[in-house]
């Protein structure tokens, strides 16, 4: 990632592990915009590639402010018609963050004034501080092989859609997939569960969640909210953007699009349904997270405590917790080390499991254990929210019990707030009457 006032330098080698010495080689570079066009070119050294090492092709500087942003462009460089290679990169404006268009504002919370703007029919831009989501799961850029069948302790997902044709990206360029340029964006990101959703809400960009899970993620979502029109983002744009050229441009570009006669969302939600996913700012607090429908939520409460254990029972589901409660200061938490638990739950149960850790623990990874398998020996715990996903399988639930063990490191103790339990959502059926062309 580029800015237009920075200067492209780039030192070009070649390796070369041919049995004998490569021929005289006239490479040729070339910088090509996203539409196929060249928008620089020129020749590197000429030179004999020795064999069984490295060879200098030369050194290539070129001024950025000469070509345009936001683009992407792939520079690419031939030795000959057998050997070639290339790379992407963006380029985006330098110029600092623009203001609020008019009629469009920027709201970081989910609260009385925010929703007094949309029912008076304004735009609003959305960008909720990520703890106030109330049911999420981290983002990551990682490739499907980090799924959660091999590596338990990964976020899981499986890379994002987005609706690269949609003018909401009119000047942030990108594919229907990620590529090197989301990375910050979505390492720094939330992915908010909307299960609960109607069937016509289509994120603009949609992370793919575990086929374990399958739940319905939203990274950035646009809807009509009474009179108002309302997009919203669980991607951090509103903090450090000076730095952060990419984040910026993908802010601009939205509130492009926001003031533009083309913001014209289809799907409408309620404010009610919307503060199920973003807790108002005089609701929210810590240890409290608001599930609904198939979610079973453990609230804890002290006057529940009975000397060691913990015995709730809802909705069919039996929960345990080997340990005792604690009043640290106002801070209420199961703590023990280890901290075990036993969750009675259907057969062939399949979901995730979240356990809100105490953020005023120093503790800063566990492992975890389920039915005596450990499934990650040093997960972290997320110094932002909490929280820490373990996602159950039929064949963990086969047994209609899950004996969960969390393990501080030997000199600490671990302290847990909350249980959620959260079942895997069916893959939604498409509305009838409707049809859909092949």
């Amino acid at each position: 990632v580029w800015t237009s006032d920075e200067t492209l330098k780039v030192r070009f080698e070649a390796s070369c592990y041919t049995p004998e010495n490569y021929r005289p080689v006239a490479p040729v570079w070339r910088l090509v915009d996203d539409g196929g066009h060249a928008v620089a070119t020129g020749r590197l050294d000429s030179a004999m590639l020795i064999t069984g090492g490295v060879s200098a092709l030369g050194v290539v500087e070129i001024p950025l402010d000469r070509i345009p942003a936001p683009r992407a462009y792939t520079l690419q460089v031939v030795l000959d018609e057998h050997h070639y290679n290339s790379w992407d990169l963006w380029v985006y404006p330098a110029e600092p963050v623009t203001e609020e268009p008019a009629g469009v504002y920027v709201c970081t919370a989910w609260n009385t004034e925010t929703q007094a703007l949309l029912q008076a029919g304004h735009s609003v831009l959305l960008l909720p501080s990520l703890d106030r989501l109330t049911n999420v799961l981290p983002g990551r850029l990682a490739p499907v092989f980090w799924a959660q069948p091999l590596f338990c302790n990964q976020p899981g997902q499986m890379g994002i859609w987005v609706d690269a044709e949609h003018p909401a990206f009119g000047q942030f360029p990108t594919e229907y997939h990620a590529n090197w340029q989301w990375w910050e964006l979505l390492n720094e990101a939330r992915a908010l569960i909307i299960d609960d959703a109607p069937l016509n809400l289509s994120p603009l960009v949609q992370p793919i969640d575990t086929f374990q899970r399958n739940h319905q993620l939203s990274l950035l979502f646009e809807a009509n909210v009474g009179p108002g029109r309302l997009l919203c983002a669980t991607m951090n744009l509103a903090r450090d953007l000076a730095s952060r050229p990419v984040a910026r441009q993908l802010r601009r570009s939205l509130l492009a699009y926001m003031a533009s006669p083309a913001f014209q969302p289809e799907t409408r939600l309620d404010p009610e349904r919307i503060a199920q996913w973003i807790a108002p700012d005089s609701t929210v607090t810590v240890d409290r997270i608001d599930l609904i429908d198939a979610n079973v939520v453990l609230d804890m409460e002290p006057s529940e405590s009975d000397g060691c254990q913990v015995h709730l029972q809802q909705d069919g589901f039996r929960h345990l917790v080997l340990a005792p409660i604690t009043n640290d200061s106002g801070s209420v938490a199961w703590s023990g080390s280890p901290l075990a638990m036993l969750l009675c739950c259907p057969h062939d149960f399949s979901g995730d499991l979240c356990l809100q850790m105490d953020p005023s623990s120093s503790i800063k990874q566990v492992a975890i254990r389920v039915n005596g398998k450990i499934l990650a020996t040093d997960m972290k715990i997320p110094l932002e929210g909490g929280r820490i996903h373990i996602p159950i399988g039929r064949k963990d639930s086969c047994f209609e019990v899950l004996h969960v063990e969390i393990i501080p490191p030997s000199d600490g103790t671990i302290a847990m707030t909350r249980i959620t339990i959260t079942q895997a959502t069916p893959v939604k059926q498409q509305p009838t009457g409707v049809e859909y062309a092949t």
